[in-house]
């Protein structure tokens, strides 16, 4: 009786590890799936797929990675949204009076530029202060009051100041920004989208003064001591430059400029929880970039595609040619499938990326063209996504035949003939 009770239990236990097993299964396969399935991949400008690395994890509401000479984007996170932009304002703010002003030019501070809120160099109205040392201040220690002062000095009031930061992104096509102030504290008309912030950190960028401003971690302006608030700069493998910032409505924001092995990134973010995150995120999407992409040389300036033959034309065959260097970010499986299309007279003829073969572009009708003329465009894709468009031209004269050329063949063939006979 005992042994039949005991045998009893034991099925029962047995059946009970048999279920809770199943169960177990049951969960975390599912999940397992999930996880193996994960796209680990990253979302281009090309809207293509391609499966890299992992794909980073960010707390960033809004992020975007673009390589710098081509603009093309690497990695986005919401960075289409519009979305307050904090201190990453003074970026705009010193391009327009880089853009206006001499390093060397004295400002005397309002009272007004002196009692602006938030971040300060602590600036005394009256005070005289050169343009350069407020420059940096506004870089460098954030300084709200330099912002002002600088808005100031620059365009008589904040607000005509407003108007030039506004032409100015509609000029560089940052078309869903509206700055209403050279400081960037919250305001509901005050926005940027994070595409937006990197075309005009792009733009900045190409000002020698600027670059130096951004990279500096140190700066003596006269008693005022500066400490760049980028805690990336010396810390983080190739970055020389950026813009930190904080508000409520922003979170924690910072954009980084960066280089390794000739390939130079923008990163902005925007909407992280505090600093930590803000850390870890901008290391780890600059990590991946720089993992996953490199830039290739496709092909150098003045590379000969073919020639253009006109039938119609009295002077000879011309040369195709690009106008420049053409050096794309990319992953080597998008290396790997490259495909690149000249297009010419209204023709297209496939031009391998690796070992371009000239080619004859032949054409029927010519039609007079000065030398260095646009003939064509020269496209390279993934599949069927537009990487890259650039025109070609040809390199002399095209003169389309006369009458009168026309006439002179005839009468020289005509020519030919009573002398034959």
């Amino acid at each position: 009786m005992i042994k039949n009770e005991t045998k009893k239990v034991v099925l029962i236990i047995i059946a009970i590890i048999f279920t809770l097993a199943t169960i177990l299964y049951t969960v975390i396969k599912p999940i397992r799936e999930q996880q193996k399935n994960n796209t680990e991949t990253i979302r281009t400008d090309t809207k293509h797929l391609y499966t890299l690395e992992k794909e980073p994890l960010l707390s960033a509401k809004h992020c975007i990675v673009t390589e710098y000479e081509s603009g093309r984007i690497l990695y986005e996170k919401n960075a289409f949204r519009k979305s307050a932009m904090a201190s990453t304002t003074k970026i705009m703010t010193a391009l327009i009076v880089l853009e206006n002003c001499k390093l060397t030019e004295i400002t005397t501070v309002s009272s007004y530029a002196a009692s602006i809120d938030g971040s300060e160099i602590e600036l005394k109205s009256g005070e005289n202060i050169s343009v350069e040392h407020l420059l940096y201040g506004l870089m460098l220690e954030s300084g709200n009051d330099a912002a002002t002062a600088l808005a100031e000095h620059t365009a008589g009031s904040v607000d005509d100041f407003c108007v030039l930061m506004n032409d100015k992104a509609e000029q560089i096509g940052a078309n869903e920004t509206n700055f209403t102030s050279p400081h960037g504290l919250d305001d509901d008309e005050h926005y940027t989208t994070a595409y937006d912030l990197a075309l005009i950190t792009k733009e900045a960028l190409k000002n020698d003064t600027f670059r130096q401003i951004i990279g500096t971690k140190h700066f003596t302006a006269g008693k005022r001591h500066f400490t760049n608030t980028n805690a990336f700069l010396g810390n983080v493998e190739g970055v020389d430059g950026g813009k930190t910032g904080f508000t409520n409505n922003a979170g924690r924001c910072i954009v980084l400029t960066s280089e390794r092995e000739g390939m130079r990134i923008i990163t902005v973010l925007f909407g992280c929880p505090d600093n930590l995150n803000r850390t870890i995120d901008g290391k780890k999407v600059i990590d991946f970039i720089y993992k996953n992409y490199k830039v290739y040389n496709l092909f150098e300036k003045f590379t000969k595609l073919g020639t253009l033959d006109i039938k119609k034309s009295k002077t000879p065959p011309s040369d195709v040619i690009i106008t420049e260097n053409i050096r794309l970010p990319l992953t080597q499986n998008e290396y790997s499938n490259l495909t690149c299309k000249t297009e010419v007279v209204g023709k297209i003829f496939e031009t391998n990326v690796n070992s371009p073969e000239e080619s004859t572009f032949n054409a029927f009708t010519g039609k007079n063209s000065p030398k260095n003329s646009i003939c064509g465009r020269l496209t390279i894709n993934i599949e069927d996504e537009i990487l890259y468009q650039t025109d070609i031209i040809h390199t002399s004269k095209i003169a389309e035949k006369t009458f009168a050329d026309y006439l002179t063949e005839i009468l020289k063939r005509y020519a030919f003939l009573l002398k034959f006979k």
